[in-house]
């Protein structure tokens, strides 16, 4: 049977996109899945650059780029190399802006008042993006993550994966992970869940019938029943971080809200795992 051994989540710090080293091992990566997918719907990386965040100021006006970080929303918006771990959330080094993104279209995007920068998005998961570079600045920005969506009880979830270097299609085994997950209630009206314990969301793998992967395996969660009031229009989010480790194959992936209330909406997709 395919089963991952229990593992935790690589340390805290200051988490950085995108190295030399693995720019060029995704160029190969990436060219050969366009070379030998029959359609697509990410970028032409026949044509496209792909960089560091920082590296979008330097380059040609008309260059089409693809770039992946941690996105911070505070007055502009921008992709950032590296980011500190230490509030508030802040690029450190260089950075991209991005000239044409909706917040709207983030999974699983965070929102905070700051007393020091006033309102602050971020994510928790590096997010890649393709675009072209204007006067300095990305636009025409797309998110290259590919987004998995469900409706059910009057929620919709998406779900997106993280692992960097990024790569579009497949999961990379023996990599961290981070599964982002928000729902938003489409009612106009109140939808009342009800959380048993301290987790909110669930990502599973399964091998036909057999469930090989399962976030939650070897965590610990606080064990207390919280009732939520989610109000029309609201959205919530939460990123699962991880160390996914399965083997090559494809499975059925699904993605849940652990909630009473929201039992109908539950994304279900085949995906591919790749060794690293």
């Amino acid at each position: 049977m395919k089963r991952r051994p229990s593992a935790s989540p690589k340390g805290a710090g200051t988490r950085r996109a995108l190295g030399p080293s693995q720019a060029i091992l995704l160029v190969v990566l990436v060219i050969g899945l366009v070379a030998a997918a029959c359609s697509s719907d990410e970028p032409d990386q026949t044509t496209t650059q792909i960089i560091e965040p920082g590296d979008v100021a330097t380059l040609d006006d008309g260059t089409e780029v693809l770039t992946q970080g941690i996105l911070v929303i505070s007055g502009d918006t921008r992709l950032c190399g590296a980011i500190a771990d230490s509030p508030p959330p802040r690029c450190e080094g260089p950075s991209a802006i991005l000239g044409d993104l909706s917040p709207d279209d983030i999974v699983a995007l965070n929102s905070a008042s700051d007393p020091e920068v006033g309102e602050l998005s971020w994510t928790s998961y590096e997010l890649a993006v393709s675009g072209t570079v204007d006067n300095g600045i990305l636009v025409n920005v797309e998110i290259a993550n590919r987004v998995y969506p469900a409706v059910g009880d009057g929620l919709r979830m998406r779900l997106v994966w993280s692992q960097s270097p990024f790569f579009p299609r497949q999961l990379r085994s023996g990599e961290e992970i981070r599964w982002a997950v928000d729902i938003t209630n489409i009612l106009d009206e109140p939808i009342e869940l009800t959380f048993t314990s301290g987790q909110v969301a669930e990502v599973t793998l399964s091998d036909g019938d057999t469930e090989v992967y399962r976030w939650a395996d070897g965590k610990v969660f606080t064990q207390e029943i919280n009732e939520v009031e989610f109000e029309a229009g609201r959205t919530s989010g939460a990123t699962l971080a991880d160390l996914f480790v399965l083997d090559p194959g494809t499975y059925t992936l699904r993605a849940w809200v652990v909630a009473t209330g929201a039992e109908n909406a539950v994304i279900e997709a085949p995906v591919e795992v790749i060794e690293n």
